[in-house]
């Protein structure tokens, strides 16, 4: 049924899907699902003392949670709530109008290869949530599909959250988005609104 119809329409296996009450519901439970700090099993931020019986606390490396700023809060907000350290990534500066004019200045979405960096900077188990379309700029990241799929290529002991909530509104976007390479990237994962 609706399992069966979202399988076909997106290109992606029945058993990758998973249905929640709304794209705010999945993105909490998405964080506090992802976030496992690495060589901890409690997720307390310190790794379980070793079979030889030392009983020293041994520093784990705490994933973060990278976040284009301005971007929308929930990805802030879950990733905090699940324990993430949140880095921001400035979006850079609208570009000027050409002449006066002009409208309003045209915004820039943050380019790949700065979140590739952040995401190189950032310890195995980070994740990097995305707008595609960014919200409240409504910019689809530079690339997208591909860059992200690049990205969830290069790092793969990271996450790619895409918010495709609103990718058929985006002037230009493949309504596809990465749904087809998330079902082949166990580190891309994909949130839709229907």
């Amino acid at each position: 049924s609706l399992r069966a119809a979202a399988s076909e329409s997106l290109g992606v296996p029945a058993d990758r899907l998973v249905f929640g009450n709304g794209a705010d519901e999945l993105m909490y439970a998405l964080a506090r699902a992802l976030f496992r700090p690495r060589g901890s099993r409690s997720g307390d931020g310190v790794a379980a003392a070793p079979a030889s019986g030392v009983h020293a606390a041994i520093p784990v490396a705490i994933p973060v949670a990278i976040v284009e700023a301005p971007s929308y809060a929930s990805y802030r907000a879950a990733s905090e709530a699940a324990g993430f350290s949140v880095i921001q990534i400035p979006s850079p500066l609208p570009e000027p109008a050409l002449n006066a004019a002009d409208a309003e200045p045209t915004a820039v979405a943050v380019p790949a290869d700065r979140l590739g960096d952040a995401l190189a900077a950032s310890p195995p188990g980070s994740v990097l949530w995305l707008g595609a379309p960014n919200n409240p700029t409504g910019l689809m990241p530079s690339g997208y599909p591909e860059s992200a799929t690049k990205l969830a290529g290069r790092f793969p002991d990271r996450f790619l959250v895409c918010d495709e909530a609103f990718i058929e509104f985006a002037d230009g976007a493949d309504p596809r988005g990465a749904s087809a390479q998330a079902a082949r990237l166990p580190n891309l994962i994909v949130i839709r609104s229907m």
